[in-house]
């Protein structure tokens, strides 16, 4: 091989290694997995759980917000997913918007597959002694 060829591939062989470090930051944090798969998908279930790495994750305001802001996004993208409603409720009782939290959670409560969560959510929110 020519010195220029040697040249080539080990350049290459840099370009790829560090091409590799960096997709693999992706994996990092629960937040930025989530966020490059609503970046790549956008699906519903991404939004979903990246709302709620945001919300497990950070406490803050802002965190909060974009939370709230993934879960509709999620319950547009599809209205028959229970998860995002549910965490939208979480958030909303821990706000004391009880009477958004209600809408949310009402039907669940009595319907939906995580029943038990939702009914919790409610308890909680009435100040009640829960089961």
């Amino acid at each position: 091989m020519r010195s220029a060829e040697v040249t080539v591939i080990i350049s290459l062989l840099v370009l790829l290694a560090f091409a590799t470090l960096l997709r693999n930051q992706t994996w990092y944090q629960e937040r930025w997995l989530w966020s490059d798969a609503v970046a790549k998908s956008g699906k519903a279930r991404a939004h979903v759980n990246y709302g709620a790495s945001l919300q497990n994750e950070d406490g803050s305001k802002e965190a909060l917000e974009l939370a709230k802001y993934h879960y509709v996004l999620a319950t547009q993208k599809d209205p028959y997913l229970a998860l995002p409603y549910l965490n939208l409720g979480e958030l909303l009782v821990g706000e004391g918007s009880f009477d958004a939290a209600e809408m949310l959670l009402g039907f669940y409560a009595k319907y939906g597959k995580q029943k038990k969560r939702a009914q919790r959510l409610l308890c909680e929110m009435e100040h009640e002694q829960c089961e």
